[in-house]
Order: structure tokens, then sequence, then C-alpha cells
């Protein structure tokens, strides 16, 4: 999959030690960031680990097949590196939309857009935020968004296959 990304993003492959036994041989090409914009935790060149980078730096997660057959994605749950309950980023909000699924267009591909509510540890207790993923079942790409960025939804119809 090709994404016109406008010239101000960054596009960086994911680059982390991918210490878990099934994805070590997974390379970069399973793991792709966008970011739409620079801020204090997105330095050029950041390593993109989940427990720092990750974040740090409103960002899109373009994974592949790794990711989907790892578990890490359900599409009733949203995506997760993990098996434990993630901090809340300070960044990340509830958009209140509450959780939904649909089937749109991506580039001509359909895909499985949900939006999940999202559970986070926020200090003592426990929050959500809202998470859409975009899942193209035929090409095996799982594209995530922790931040509600309002121009990916659009960048998507435009990919090319």
């Amino acid at each position: 999959m090709t994404l016109p990304v406008p010239e101000s993003w960054g596009v960086y492959p994911r680059t982390d030690s991918f210490t878990t036994a099934d994805l070590r041989d997974a390379g970069t090409d399973d793991w792709v960031v966008l970011v739409p914009e620079t801020g204090p935790g997105c330095a050029e060149g950041a390593s993109w680990e989940w427990s720092g980078d990750v974040d740090a730096c409103p960002h899109v997660a373009v994974l592949g097949p790794a990711a989907i057959e790892l578990g890490w994605y359900n599409p009733d749950q949203g995506f997760h590196a993990g098996t434990e309950i993630e901090p809340c980023p300070a960044q990340l909000v509830d958009s209140g939309r509450g959780s939904s699924v649909e089937t749109v267009s991506l580039g001509g591909r359909d895909a499985e857009h949900h939006t999940v509510e999202f559970p986070c540890a926020d200090g003592g207790g426990q929050s959500t935020y809202t998470q859409d993923v975009w899942y193209v079942p035929d090409e095996q790409i799982l594209i995530v968004d922790r931040w509600s960025n309002p121009d990916l939804p659009e960048l998507l119809t435009e990919a090319q296959w």
C-alpha cells in the first residue's frame, strides 16, 4: 500500500528490537510510523519503541501481517502491543464517539473501520481514549490512529495498491 502523505509528514520505519520471538524476523516493512506534526516528542530519528516515543509523539501506525498474526489486534477491542493495560498518554483523549464499525473503501479495497473506546490506566484509576483502526483483510494491513487525526480518513481513501 502506498499513501500520498503530505510533504510535511514524517515517514519512519519502526526500528525496535522486536523482542517478541514471533517478530524477530519481521523486519521493518511490517512497521511504519506516519508523523503528521513535529513536536517535543517527535524527534527525527526517534527509535519508535512502544515504551518511549510511541506515546510522546502523535502518529499513525501502519502495520503488516506480523502484527495481526501475533493477535495484538481484535476488531472489538482495538490494537494493543502488549498484555497489560497501558498508561493513558497525556495527549490522548476520549472523543466521546463510542465504539462503532463500518465498511469503507481505501483506494478501492474494502476495509473495516473500527472506532473503539480503548481502556488505559489513568493515575490510580481506569479511563479510555478513542482509537481508530482500519483493517484491510485482503491485504493484511492494519492502520492505527490513537490521536483521531482529522486528515487521516480522507488520506486513506487515496491509498494505492
